[in-house]
């Protein structure tokens, strides 16, 4: 009988444990804002043109602003800067619109295009 009520409260214990850890918020260090890094490395093989662009970034209360420029590998040259910006709408769990705004310039900081859209994302 005793085998059994041990095993009983190691198991309560256990699930107890799991509960509260996946429960408990996650603390973020840096006070709410998400930076995001990344890399896109592609290679054009029709006009054999190797580019890599860098991406940082800044999301805070669903707010995000970025800067990616891109580095030319083949011509060795500073192909283009973006600058983008926008708002997440959550729509549901799964649904969000995103309103954004990009500004592309070159390397001379001489204005390129500038471009005005709308992301819709569905998580399945």
């Amino acid at each position: 009988m005793s085998k059994i009520l041990i095993t009983a409260a190691a198991v309560a214990l256990i699930s107890t444990a799991a509960v509260a850890e996946e429960a408990a918020p996650k603390a973020n260090p840096l006070g709410g804002i998400d930076f995001t890094l990344g890399a896109d490395y592609s290679y054009n093989m029709d006009s054999e043109n190797a580019q890599i662009e860098l991406s940082a970034g800044a999301e805070v209360m669903n707010i995000f602003a970025g800067v990616a420029p891109t580095y030319d590998i083949t011509g060795s040259k500073l192909d283009n800067i973006e600058f983008s910006a926008g708002y997440n709408f959550a729509l549901t769990d799964n649904a969000t619109i995103t309103p954004y705004g990009e500004y592309n310039v070159d390397k001379d900081f001489s204005e390129v295009s500038k471009v005005v859209g709308v992301k819709a994302e569905l998580k399945l």
